[in-house]
């Protein structure tokens, strides 16, 4: 057996090996997880896409998600719906899916985690899809590079902590994994054929994901900048290169330049009419051609395109009046979508960075989310890839340079186009899972640039070393996936404090998402075990997201005096349990209480017990300022305290 056949061997086990413990972290979670903050929602829109096909629940996002649910409902247990209206009869300024889902919540007291489980498993295959995409997209490197490409994203804890949940963010990566794999393609050969495919790829990634939209209007500039050949004429085949607009060996004279680009132009014309197809399609062509006057409008983008600027304006600019009649190629759940999410995005957000507020237009924001959400192997490849730049400018002068695949130089530029399109999105800071499109892209990136290593050594023997960075990330990525199993949802790099240390690194809605629930009644369960029926423990709670009712029998919202004892253990404890006030009670906590936003408050027992400010301000400090008693998971800490009646029995 020679050794290129056992490199490649070795590698597909890698490669192999990583598919299977991304499918086993996903299903785990899948299976094990109680419904994340807004699941209740997407799972709903779902089945009513699937029983009265209707695509306009859940508008601010397009349908794919919903019809990965829709499809998965042929082997759902019995579920019970309250009746709907259709999605026609709803404003712009209503979203009647949260209500509706925590409805069929209710309604399917026995069969609603089954059928969750079910939509969930149904989006891992498309995953395993990605990863394959990726092998696919990086045929031009080395073996070694490839596996570390697909193994990044197999470990990636954003795709682990997301591909499970009823969202489209995962999806999103899927996406962009399938349009990478479309551009090689149409650089091969730029046949009708294939415009067409990659019209449906992004028709399917605009159904998937709105921030496509604009990457769309990027998309032809790149593909011709970074691979001018392909437009000339040029295309490869199975055979090899050859010239398809001219037979130079017969003295046919080569088509003029107005040709070509009319040639050219009538390809993306193809690509952009079937994917106009294609997102139609995905929304049952609900109300396309619609003229955009008719249209519900709020955002302040839209609204004045369409709408006069008060009800006393008898005549309106000749451009607005215009644009009033212009019927709409696209279905009007989508652009009324799109236009509720940029009236969310009027709206000034601020976020949590390394404990201290930071108020909105913070542009900066998603680029510190790179390194906060990716892995020690993410880190290791750009330092590798930063020295070898220094070394090349400093020393490496004459040396040749080595050749990287356009495709690479492709994600270089739309990476950029992506990181830029973001950080205008500031008022969305929380949304860190929002950079998941931009994750193949990046580890392509990587894969591609990565030094090589030659290395003489002392007794005169030269070895390459050219694998080492390679081999290297992709053991500490395994190595990571080890150690964060399975808690991936609320990942943060080691070098910022690991999950642990969540809250005071970065605020995001990954750590607010309700996820854990299920996992408190695990806790309490061995607590009690340990302890004996005659000790039971005592819980009290501050929790967020959907489904608390299932925990009502263990666990009971806290009140303000408990608060208040909080703050007190540790000013007069100095952080030490208080053992001399008699019997304790554990108090639960979700870390992520302490966004500032109201949103993220009013779904928690805050609500419940009337809390005022002081009260979130005094659990946010103590969480910033000391380390709890007990994790159940990085996002729910557990704290003991003074049980209220013996404190009270003190003070008597």
């Amino acid at each position: 057996m020679n050794r290129s056949f056992k490199t490649r061997g070795a590698n597909m086990l890698v490669l192999l090996a990583a598919n299977v413990a991304m499918l086993v972290a996903t299903a785990n979670s899948a299976l094990r997880s109680s419904p994340a903050f807004d699941e209740p929602a997407h799972f709903a829109s779902g089945l009513i896409l699937a029983k009265h096909g209707d695509a306009g629940y859940f508008r601010v996002n397009p349908p794919v998600s919903r019809w990965i649910t829709a499809g998965a409902t042929a082997v759902f247990p019995e579920l019970s719906l309250p009746p709907v209206q259709p999605s026609t009869t709803h404003t712009n300024t209503r979203r009647p899916e949260f209500e509706t889902g925590d409805t069929v919540l209710e309604l399917n007291e026995n069969n609603y985690m089954p059928a969750l489980r079910i939509a969930r498993l149904a989006r891992l295959p498309f995953l395993v899809l990605a990863a394959w995409l990726l092998w696919s997209v990086t045929s031009t490197l080395a073996p070694t590079r490839r596996m570390l490409c697909v193994t990044l994203w197999c470990t990636s804890p954003l795709v682990l902590g997301h591909g499970w949940v009823l969202s489209a963010d995962a999806l999103a990566g899927v996406a962009m994994c399938f349009i990478l794999w479309n551009t090689q393609r149409l650089w091969d050969r730029p046949t009708v054929g294939n415009f067409s495919l990659a019209g449906i790829g992004w028709g399917l990634a605009v159904g998937t994901k709105f921030t496509f939209g604009p990457l769309a209007l990027l998309y032809p500039l790149l593909v011709h900048f970074c691979a001018p050949r392909a437009w000339s004429g040029q295309t490869k085949s199975r055979s090899g290169t050859h010239d398809s607009s001219c037979e130079k060996s017969s003295g046919e004279q080569c088509p003029s330049w107005i040709k070509l680009a009319a040639k050219v132009s009538v390809r993306w014309g193809i690509l952009a009419a079937v994917g106009c197809l294609t997102v139609n399609l995905l929304y049952l062509c609900d109300e396309t051609a619609k003229p955009l006057g008719q249209h519900d409008f709020v955002s302040d983008l839209f609204s004045k395109w369409t709408q006069p600027d008060s009800p006393d304006e008898s005549t309106p600019p000749w451009f607005t009046r215009a644009m009033r009649k212009v019927p709409s190629p696209f279905p009007r759940v989508l652009l009324e979508g799109v236009d509720k999410q940029l009236a969310d995005m009027d709206q000034p957000h601020g976020a949590y960075l390394a404990g201290h507020r930071i108020p909105g237009e913070i542009p900066w924001f998603f680029l510190v989310g790179y390194f906060i959400k990716e892995q020690l192997a993410v880190w290791l490849g750009g330092l590798s890839i930063l020295l070898a730049a220094i070394w090349l400018r400093t020393r490496g002068k004459g040396r040749e340079r080595p050749q990287r695949p356009a495709i690479a130089f492709f994600c270089v530029l739309y990476l950029l186009g992506f990181s830029l399109l973001m950080a205008n999105q500031y008022n969305l800071v929380w949304n860190i899972r929002y950079l998941i499109p931009a994750l193949p892209m990046l580890y392509v990136v990587l894969a591609a640039f990565i030094p090589k290593f030659d290395i003489s050594f002392p007794w005169g023997a030269k070895r390459t070393l050219s694998d080492a960075v390679p081999v290297s990330m992709v053991a500490i990525a395994f190595l990571e996936f080890v150690s964060v199993f399975p808690f991936f949802f609320s990942y943060t790099s080691p070098l910022l404090g690991g999950s642990y240390r969540v809250p005071m690194a970065l605020n995001d809605s990954n750590f607010d998402y309700g996820q854990d629930l299920f996992y408190i009644r695990r806790w309490i369960d061995q607590q009690n075990r340990i302890r004996g029926a005659e000790d039971s423990l005592n819980t009290y709670g501050i929790l967020s997201g959907h489904g608390r009712g299932w925990l009502a029998d263990c666990i009971q919202p806290a009140d303000a005096q408990m608060i208040e004892a909080l703050g007190q253990r540790f000013e007069a404890g100095r952080g030490l349990r208080r053992h001399e006030s008699g019997e304790e009670v554990a108090l639960i906590l979700s870390r992520g209480l302490m966004h500032p936003q109201q949103w993220a408050v009013r779904y928690s027992n805050f609500k419940d017990m009337n809390s005022t400010l002081a009260d979130r301000n005094r659990v946010a400090e103590v969480q910033l300022n000391h380390r709890p008693d007990a994790f159940i998971t990085p996002t729910l800490a557990v704290y003991y305290i003074p049980a209220p009646e013996a404190e009270n029995a003190g003070q008597e």
